[in-house]
């Protein structure tokens, strides 16, 4: 009984090392390089407000505008008052990835942090004569 017991266990610590490795890849992300231009912050309030009730949840929008080849990006998250600000610096190279409607950055500690997708704009390459 006891043999048995031990190969259960064997055969159990296999299939679990197993499906670790064929558990869902790390995602590789299509990452650019670009200047962080400036960080926005700004008041944001969700729920309600009026009433006399006391649902309001106040946040902060924060904003990230980045500077790349041809495109300049737009991008944001909600965060409480209180959080940690993400570490990068303005006008330092940041390093970014777009997929659809989110924007992932590289902060200064090489952490990732997801972002929502704004708005991207061409940048104007026409020289003044």
């Amino acid at each position: 009984m006891k043999k048995l017991t031990i190969a259960v266990v064997a055969i159990a610590i296999v299939c679990l090392g197993g499906l670790q490795t064929l558990g869902a890849p790390t995602k590789e992300r299509a990452w650019q390089e670009g200047k962080l231009l400036d960080i926005v912050n700004d008041p944001y309030t969700q729920g309600s407000i009026w009433a006399g009730t006391n649902g309001a949840i106040h946040k902060e929008r924060i904003t990230y505008i980045i500077d790349a080849e041809k495109y300049v990006y737009t991008a944001s998250h909600l965060h409480f008052r209180h959080d940690k600000a993400m570490p990068v610096t303005v006008n330092a190279t940041v390093k970014f990835a777009i997929e659809k409607n989110k924007v992932y950055i590289l902060d200064e500690e090489n952490k990732e942090h997801e972002l929502k997708f704004e708005k991207r704009t061409l940048k104007d390459t026409a020289k003044d004569k």
